[in-house]
């Protein structure tokens, strides 16, 4: 048995290569010889495993130590034999053709009885080495063999991985920590993957190609086979769960390959229904028994839940599906396993590992061309109705949200941190999912649960706004729709803790209409006359104006102007705004940032009282808004001005005005509506159409599209809803999106006062004594700061801060006031090098990179913090 490979076997190799012998008749007589000592060693092993089956009960291995590792071996060179036949033999192969046959034949006899034995096995006495090494050689050897065998039989296959997962179960005590399973677990990876990538192909030629090659049956039999080597897979998971060595990542990738073939990948193939069924039936009710041996397991929660920039763009919906598999099984857990995700801890690796809840939301943020189009996914059962399709959004929400629900106390802080830190995060899709989420969580919560959390948060607002204001919009609009959800009483009691009278800035960005109907209605006039004394300060700060202007904005978009406030209150608001235009058209040394989202928040209130507004104001307006839209570093001023013209259809404008007017309204819509920016331009087109469609001023609108055929056009089509027909090639929605995430992401320029940061910059504590918000420099934004503060102080005390914020000095009282030189060269120098750092990139062709933009951010941050004179606008270039 041992010369087995160097007698006859090397022999027959040596004959036909013709270096023993030269006739052929020599050569076949040679073959023909070696062939029947082959089959009588095969008969002679098979004796002698036939003699030992006939012994009744169990054998023990110590008795046939060496006979099934000889088994192996005689098996493992007889098949490789028959499979190289072909190439070994050449034009001999007709006359041994039926001598190969019969050896193949008496080498599937042998595998039968070898299998029988190995089943027979059992160890009774002390379990020594050698026996360790002998089962290990077997489980070797086989799936040597089921490589060689591969392309020679299907059914032999399947049989030599029955009889490897029998024998690995049988003996797994002796073979968990001895056996290495992770070829055996690789390969069948890699042969279930490229049996899947076979299936598909076979499916998608079934119309093309004959049916012996995509008919259904071959099919099924394909599925048949992929699905046992599955259970195999499955099986050796099980067996070696904590044995795995470095195979965890390949299952993970096999998961992810199966998942990335099925609808709704982007990449996944059109399958015929039935088909498509059978295939996802059966990649589900793998996953998750792969996914349930594997929970514990450290390697594979770090591939689940690490982030890679270099990830495949085609596994980014698979791995989140596959992670809200898991995170759908972690309830059915032990307390251990959920922390184990949750607040995942590993001393070995100095990189930090993330928490399956973080893992998911970093998976969303990849996902947002599939959430866009959007990708379609089977919903939730429901009692008595029938299951439904759903968006990936509505998909991903519900299983966290049904997670929120089973998720024990003790893991609340670490879901209560991952929340937070989505809300903040600055990327809309985990913005709005956590939101939902939070909302969730406090609709099914108890009503102190909801009244904590709130008071929490709006302690963590106030001390994130001195940092960003940007970020506490953010967390604004999260208050917002948890305050709906507090029983009336709580929303009482919150008043009172935060009154209005004290604290206008806080109810300003939270809004009045989360609160029921009689306390929004009491907060509202408490707001509003706080507004309205600011405004008639003779020396208002321009932050001021910024929150005065919104909370008007706010309150005029529900309801109309009469039922917001009395006439004299009514009469009040004009004047004070109007006074503020004029202040706006004598500065024009204001700023630009600070100047244009000035201008942006006076065209949000100005939307609502223009038939109030006498017609030189409304000039002054247009003047102004025409020179800014020209001179603007961002698109927000064209865009609210736009929005301001959609009102315009009502004005009546006296006749002494009324040339100069419209000629400035025209000025104004041919400027939008040939804006390069298409949110502006459409905007635009809603303005003018809705203009046209209401004024009576026939000859403005003629006035506006005169000489310009192409707008005209382009107007018409608008209005009939004719869509747009681009010249360039058809426009494909997926490749578009795609497109427009590989581009580098631009961070947004300044769009409120005092950003400054970014969720980066900022770090969240979620302790027992609530949330505490930390800016990464430590820095505050004292212009903000100083405008909380100086709502709710003594007058005499507020003049004092006077010098933290800016002014806006109104016609009705001019303040005297210094202007040092050295304020005004020093901003003067900073404007400059700004202005030219964005001149040089933008010259050189893309957009400048996101550091000019902080740049702006910096200057206009500094710029707030310098002001301490009251004139200050007027002493800056």
């Amino acid at each position: 048995i041992q010369s087995f490979n160097n007698g006859a076997i090397n022999k027959i190799t040596l004959v036909v290569k013709g270096d023993v012998h030269d006739t052929a008749g020599e050569v076949k007589s040679a073959v023909v010889e070696y062939l029947e000592w082959i089959k009588d060693t095969i008969g002679c092993v098979e004796c002698c495993i036939r003699h030992v089956l006939a012994v009744p009960g169990t054998v023990e291995l110590s008795w046939v130590q060496s006979l099934p590792f000889c088994a192996v071996h005689v098996l493992k060179e007889a098949y490789a034999h028959c499979k190289d036949s072909t190439s070994l033999y050449g034009d001999l192969l007709h006359h041994v053709g039926s001598l190969l046959a019969e050896l193949f034949k008496r080498t599937h006899s042998l595998q039968v009885s070898l299998v029988k034995l190995l089943e027979k096995l059992s160890i009774t006495g002390a379990q020594l080495e050698d026996h360790v090494h002998v089962l290990c050689s077997v489980c070797s050897g086989l799936f040597e063999i089921c490589g060689i065998v591969t392309c020679l039989d299907v059914k032999l296959v399947i049989g030599l991985w029955k009889a490897i997962i029998k024998l690995c179960s049988q003996h797994i005590r002796l073979l968990r920590d001895r056996f290495d399973a992770c070829p055996l677990i690789n390969s069948l990876c890699e042969e279930i993957r490229q049996g899947y990538q076979y299936l598909f192909e076979l499916s998608l030629g079934a119309d093309a190609l004959s049916l012996s090659q995509g008919d259904d049956k071959t099919f099924s039999k394909s599925c048949k086979i992929l699905a046992f080597q599955m259970k195999v897979l499955v099986a050796l998971l099980r067996d070696f769960t904590d044995y795995l060595g470095n195979c965890e990542k390949n299952v993970l990738d096999l998961l992810l390959v199966l998942h990335r073939y099925l609808p709704p990948s982007l990449c996944a193939k059109a399958l015929p229904p039935k088909l498509e069924s059978e295939v996802r039936v059966q990649v589900v009710s793998a996953t998750a028994p792969i996914l349930g041996h594997l929970v514990q397991n450290r390697v594979f929660r770090a591939a689940l839940t690490s982030f890679a920039e270099e990830r495949i763009p085609e596994d980014r919906l698979p791995r989140l599906l596959v992670q809200l598999m898991l995170l759908d099984m972690l309830p059915r857990c032990e307390a251990d396993v959920i922390e184990f995700w949750l607040s995942p801890v590993n001393h070995m690796n100095p990189t930090p590992t993330r928490g399956l809840l973080s893992a998911i939301f970093d998976s969303v943020q990849e996902c947002e061309v599939e959430m866009q189009i959007p990708a379609m996914l089977p919903g939730v059962m429901v009692a008595g109705k029938p299951q439904r399709q759903v968006s990936l959004y509505e998909f991903t929400t519900t299983h966290l949200c049904g997670f929120i629900g089973a998720c024990p106390a003790k893991h609340f802080s670490v879901l209560e941190h991952t929340l937070l830190e989505n809300v903040l995060r600055d990327n809309d899709l985990s913005y709005v999912i956590a939101l939902d989420c939070w909302c969730f969580l406090v609709r099914y919560g108890t009503a102190v649960t909801c009244r904590d959390q709130v008071q929490t948060l709006i302690l963590a607002f106030k001390q994130l706004k001195k940092i960003s204001h940007k970020l506490a919009d953010k967390l604004s609009f999260l208050i917002h729709r948890l305050v709906k959800f507090m029983s009336p009483d709580h929303q009482s009691a919150l008043v009172k803790q935060f009154s209005p009278s004290d604290e206008p800035c806080l109810w300003i960005s939270l809004g009045t209409s989360c609160l029921n109907d009689s306390l929004s209605e009491s907060v509202r006039h408490i707001l509003i006359s706080w507004a309205l004394s600011v405004l008639q300060t003779p020396a208002v700060k321009a932050l001021e104006v910024l929150n005065t202007s919104r909370l008007f904005a706010d309150l005029l978009k529900d309801r109309p102007l009469s039922e917001c406030m009395s006439h004299p209150q009514q009469v009040l608001l004009v004047n004070n705004v109007c006074n503020i235009w004029s202040v706006v058209l004598t500065s024009p040394q204001m700023p630009g940032p600070i100047r244009e989202l000035l201008i942006v928040r006076l065209l949000q209130v100005t939307t609502y009282l223009l038939p109030d507004m006498e017609a030189g104001d409304i000039l002054k307006v247009l003047t102004i808004v025409q020179s800014s839209v020209k001179t603007a570093q961002t698109s927000d001023v064209a865009v609210a001005a736009a929005g301001c013209l959609l009102s315009f259809g009502h004005v009546r404008i006296a006749p002494l005005f009324q040339s100069q007017v419209l000629n400035r309204l025209c000025q104004l819509f041919n400027s939008l509506l040939s804006h390069p920016d298409p949110l502006v331009h459409h905007r635009a087109l809603e303005a003018f159409v809705q203009f046209a469609s209401e004024t009576m001023y026939v000859e403005a609108v003629e006035a506006c599209l005169q000489g310009n055929e192409a707008l005209q056009i382009r107007v018409e089509h608008f209005q009939n809803r004719i869509p747009y027909q681009s010249s360039q090639k058809e426009f494909v929605l997926v490749d578009y999106l795609i497109s427009q995430m590989s581009q580098p992401a631009q961070e947004e320029a300044v769009a409120t006062t005092g950003v400054g940061s970014t969720a980066a910059d900022v770090s969240v504590e979620v302790g027992d004594e609530g949330i505490t918000v930390r800016s990464a420099d430590a820095t505050t934004d004292v212009a903000v700061e100083s405008c909380q503060q100086s709502a709710s102080e003594h007058p005499a005390k507020r003049a004092r801060l006077s010098t933290s914020s800016s002014d806006l000095t109104v016609p009705a009282s001019q303040a005297e006031s210094s202007r040092p030189e050295t304020y005004q060269k020093f901003l003067e120098t900073l404007s400059t090098v700004a202005r030219d750092m964005e001149l040089e990139f933008r010259q050189a062709g893309p957009p400048p990179p996101s550091f000019v933009d902080a740049v702006k951010e910096a200057l206009t941050r500094i710029s707030f913090c310098m002001s301490s004179h009251n004139n200050w606008f007027d002493s800056l270039s």
